[in-house]
């Protein structure tokens, strides 16, 4: 996410290999990150016409669709892939969050289940696969799977803070103070982790703690 650094390699590296497609892509997906959309389509466009079924261009095409709000179009170029690679992670996690979006519960759960199947070693394909079930209501089941990512990749970050989302929603507030206090030793600024906390404590009536961790909330 340091774009600014991230963008003066990439052009380094542009420089130093003018025609390696990798290194293009990788441009294009950082100029996403600062907002130059069109220039990253520029780019997509360019690998595109070079290479027709290169993958990584038409999902940062079809990633460029989804910043404006064209989902349909964007589900239909992850679709496309997911014909040149049935197994393609990306494209079946990027459908599964698509389909839920636009309320095609079905499909998405079709995707996710795939994913799993595909690639049930992966601690993203489980992350996401617990994210969709928390939208659905699924606590257990996504408490399960989140689980499930931080056994695969214990530093997971998201999951770390999905699953102490879940532990608040259904009264564990010890247990979520607990992944709270992790994140936080992890890295202070984590504002997120600071206010779940403060939530937490709050229910357990500790209201001056509840104070303290708010007041990092607002320096984090």
């Amino acid at each position: 996410g340091e774009y600014d650094q991230a963008i003066v390699y990439a052009e380094k590296a542009r420089r130093y290999s003018p025609q390696d497609v990798d290194i293009e892509n990788l441009y294009a997906f950082i100029l996403i990150g600062i907002g130059k959309i069109e220039d990253a389509r520029k780019i997509f466009s360019g690998v595109l016409n070079r290479y027709p079924n290169n993958l990584d261009a038409r999902f940062g095409m079809a990633e460029i669709e989804v910043t404006g709000g064209r989902l349909t179009n964007a589900s239909e170029l992850y679709t496309a892939a997911l014909r040149r690679q049935s197994e393609n992670r990306k494209a079946l996690l990027s459908l599964a969050l698509l389909s839920h979006e636009t309320g095609n519960i079905k499909a998405a759960q079709s995707y996710i289940t795939r994913a799993l199947q595909y690639h049930g070693d992966s601690a993203q394909v489980h992350y996401f696969a617990g994210y969709l079930a928390a939208l659905a209501g699924n606590l257990d089941e996504a408490e399960g799977r989140i689980r499930a990512a931080l056994t695969i990749n214990e530093d997971y970050d998201r999951a770390r803070a999905l699953l102490c989302s879940l532990l608040y929603s259904s009264g564990r507030y010890g247990e979520a103070i607990s992944i709270a206090d992790t994140r936080i030793t992890d890295d202070r600024k984590r504002a997120d982790a600071w206010y779940l906390k403060a939530l937490c404590v709050i229910k357990l009536k500790e209201n001056k703690q509840a104070f303290d961790c708010l007041l990092y909330t607002s320096d984090a």
